[in-house]
């Protein structure tokens, strides 16, 4: 027979035994359930480029006699006797007025000198948005202008039009979210 001291080695060496067992059971359950991970670290860097549209300011009167894309950058407001604040003899032009204001000096009688907030002749494609006219004889004036849109503006209180097309065909037009009264 064994001695207590024996015995109680003996036990201590189960137990340490039954120990290891469940530590390895344990890891070898956590590792079959958990796939192993690795640290991926992925840096993408993109790049694009855009094209910055090639717009020209506009801060004063002024005649507009090229192609292209201009835009006000202040509020003008004019003493003109006569003659068009901003004229248009080119076709294939936009003129964003970003909610500014072109204003004249009246109001007028209607009889000459007249004076036009914007002034569009023999032209094409010409787009006017976003701007407010008051003030002068005609608001927008169009003569012989084809094919052409005016749209979310506020056109009021010019002396005797608003908007005038004299020898513009009015379906090739597209007038459209304006304000406009006398």
């Amino acid at each position: 027979m064994l001695d207590k001291n024996s015995q109680k080695k003996g036990h201590a060496t189960l137990y340490a035994g039954i120990v290891i067992i469940l530590i390895i059971i344990v890891a070898a359950v956590f590792l079959v359930s958990k796939p192993t991970q690795h640290a991926v670290t992925t840096t993408s860097i993109f790049t694009t480029t855009i094209q910055q549209p090639v717009m020209t300011e506009i801060a004063n009167c002024t005649t507009i006699s090229k192609h292209g894309r201009y835009y006000l950058t202040k509020s003008i407001s004019t003493n003109l006797a006569r003659g068009a604040c901003i004229s248009v003899d080119a076709s294939n032009v936009e003129i964003i007025g970003n909610f500014n204001k072109i204003k004249g000096n009246g109001p007028f009688v209607g009889v000459p000198p007249f004076t036009y907030g914007i002034v569009v002749r023999n032209a094409s494609n010409v787009t006017i948005s976003s701007v407010n006219i008051t003030q002068f004889s005609f608001g927008i004036y169009f003569q012989n202008v084809n094919n052409s849109t005016i749209s979310n503006s506020n056109i009021t209180k010019n002396t005797i039009s608003n908007i005038f097309l004299n020898n513009s065909r009015f379906n090739n037009h597209r007038v459209y979210n304006n304000l406009s009264f006398l």
